[in-house]
């Protein structure tokens, strides 16, 4: 039913942002965000359910535009002993979700405290944010929780900190948790941060200095390695631990000469067919 998730109940708008949810369990829920609205599947049911949002501190419900696109990332609350969904936009402080088995089943509030940034992604028991969009724009910036504190963003300043990637050739596009490390793409590098030793949280090196990312929600992650759109369109397969490998030489010409548009390009893995 993907292919009309853009007209699910309760979207007031075109899907900017699809995503899947899954709880500790293993129960799974396809979550559709449009600018204003989130949407969330119940696949025993067949029915979708619109989430309410419920005020956390000053912050306002979302307010985003049709090209704001979400990211998201679930990440474990060890209070709650369950998952969390963490969704930004680069407009609004990020927002989290308990999922569709908690008590709260149908709301939608915001992080306390929580930045206004375009990505996000899990590492290290952390919820980490990228370009940060706050009242002062910080495109290189990468901002993480305290570990094992997911759902409160202002743990910063307790086990928490951030990063200028002042190296870096270009903005974040997208963050990618890798196994021990995560991959923090730009427009034409891509850099990885460690888990450091003490006093410092992580340690980001360059991974590729002549290679970008095209287009950010082309990054998609498959068994063996995460796959993306370059910044010379073509298509690279990044192995656990690796350095980027090219494996689309055979149609590059094609996809140089006729993509429009490639900012906008959506990777999938379907692990039916097992391809990219």
């Amino acid at each position: 039913k993907l292919a009309s998730v853009s007209t699910a109940p309760g979207l007031t708008d075109v899907a900017v942002g699809i995503t899947e949810y899954s709880t500790t369990t293993a129960n799974r829920f396809p979550v559709a965000a449009s600018a204003r609205t989130f949407s969330y599947y119940k696949p025993g049911t067949n029915v979708w359910s619109t989430l309410s949002y419920v005020v956390n501190g000053t912050t306002d419900p979302p307010s985003g535009a049709n090209t704001d696109y979400w990211d998201f990332a679930t990440v474990y609350h060890p209070t709650l002993d369950e998952n969390i969904l963490v969704a930004t936009n680069g407009v609004d402080r990020a927002f989290s979700w308990d999922g569709a088995s908690a008590t709260s089943a149908a709301l939608l509030s915001s992080l306390t405290n929580a930045p206004i940034a375009k990505y996000v992604a899990q590492f290290d028991s952390r919820v980490v944010f990228g370009y940060v969009t706050d009242t002062t724009v910080f495109p290189q910036r990468v901002i993480w929780t305290g570990r094992g504190l997911p759902e409160s963003a202002n743990q910063i300043a307790n086990d928490g900190g951030f990063y200028d990637i002042l190296d870096a050739s270009g903005r974040i596009q997208r963050l990618v948790e890798d196994g021990n490390r995560i991959l923090v793409f730009f427009d034409y590098e891509i850099w990885q941060g460690f888990k450091a030793d003490y006093p410092f949280d992580f340690q980001f090196v360059r991974l590729s200095p002549t290679l970008g990312l095209a287009a950010p929600f082309s990054v998609a992650k498959t068994p063996n390695g995460v796959c993306f759109l370059g910044s010379d369109y073509k298509v690279y397969l990044v192995p656990p631990g690796g350095t980027p490998q090219s494996i689309s030489d055979d149609i590059w010409a094609s996809m140089r000469d006729e993509i429009t548009n490639p900012e906008r390009s959506v990777g999938v893995y379907d692990p039916r067919l097992g391809e990219y």
